[in-house]
């Protein structure tokens, strides 16, 4: 039996000493699209090519979807694999600590600039940057990246002398880059050059066929973590699972089932379980499973910034205080 088999088969892991490490990053593409679905399959196919390439490449794909998961991957793969991989998420950042955390900056550049600093780009010198959330990219710093990816020219804020690097660069977003070029706010001559190979990862509500597949594969590496064997699904628990819209998509599936884990004491882990692990805090047992898209959207912003409410207010770029608001309407507690 393949790994792939024996992942979708939900093989069993026997316990040992210490509970095993789990990577990081995604080492095979098993690991980072897990799936049999011809969209998975394409996407996979997608990622092989830009790995072997040397242009820029971007991924798109809704918030969940494994984006910067993919990037590491491609990576891997790829020449550069033995050099720096430098990852930025921009939208994470302040427009003037995106410009310096990029680029770098000289010393009396600005107020608190005691020191020169460089840049990711200068460290990743050889490898390869990944630029999570591009389209959330200001306009200022969108023309410094255009000189970067075209002449590999790094201008530090404060100088104006050029530091040249060789850097691969790889940019994603979930928003639609074409909207945002045809309001102005994305430069189209930065958007051809990042647009040297294409990924897509499909939503996974278009490929529900993989669940079941993915599902295993979680509370495979769940179990790994506690040195345990892997938890089962009953067969109504994985049609609830087929069922379920899944706006936060893979990342959302992962958390449900960690959670569901987490909670159960069979090893079978029910539809009930699930429903319980789907249910927002405090709601209650008769509340009915998360499906709406706003919370979920959320929540995956205060995940991917560990439950900090001011970057993951920047995340979806909104104010701090609007976070809050929406927070206790959907009853998120941070």
């Amino acid at each position: 039996m393949s790994r792939t088999e024996g992942l979708a088969a939900g093989s069993a892991v026997g316990r040992s000493g210490s509970a095993a490490r789990v990577e990081p990053a995604a080492r095979t593409p098993e690991e980072v699209l897990l799936g049999s679905d011809p969209l998975m399959n394409a996407a996979r196919s997608a990622l092989r090519r830009g790995a072997a390439g040397i242009l820029p490449v971007l991924i798109l794909g809704e918030t969940g979807t494994g984006k910067e998961l993919a990037a590491r991957w491609l990576h891997a793969l790829s020449p550069r694999r033995a050099e720096r991989f430098s990852v930025i998420h921009c939208a994470a950042l302040p427009e003037s600590l995106l410009e310096s955390e990029l680029f770098g900056h000289e010393k009396g550049a600005f107020t608190g600039a005691v020191t020169a600093r460089a840049g990711r780009f200068e460290h990743a010198d050889g490898g390869t940057v990944f630029l999570d959330e591009i389209g959330e990219l200001p306009p200022q710093v969108q023309v410094k990246l255009l000189r970067v990816i075209e002449y590999g020219e790094v201008f530090r804020i404060g100088s104006n002398a050029p530091l040249f690097v060789d850097v691969r660069t790889i940019a994603a977003t979930h928003r639609d880059l074409g909207a945002l070029l045809a309001q102005g706010r994305f430069r189209e001559d930065l958007f051809h050059r990042l647009n040297g190979t294409s990924v897509l990862l499909p939503p996974l509500r278009e490929h529900p066929g993989d669940i079941e597949t993915l599902a295993a594969y979680f509370l495979l590496l769940y179990a790994r973590a506690r040195a345990e064997a892997p938890r089962a699904l009953t067969a109504e628990a994985v049609e609830l699972l087929r069922r379920h819209p899944w706006p936060g998509n893979v990342r959302e599936l992962r958390n449900v089932l960690w959670r569901a884990a987490e909670a159960a004491e069979a090893e079978l882990l029910t539809a009930d379980d699930l429903r319980r692990a789907l249910t927002l805090p405090g709601s209650g047992p008769s509340r009915a499973p998360v499906v709406d898209d706003e919370g979920c959207r959320l929540r995956d912003a205060l995940e991917a910034e560990r439950w900090n409410v001011t970057r993951a207010a920047r995340r979806l770029g909104i104010s701090r205080s609007w976070l809050h608001r929406l927070m206790r309407r959907h009853r998120l507690d941070a």
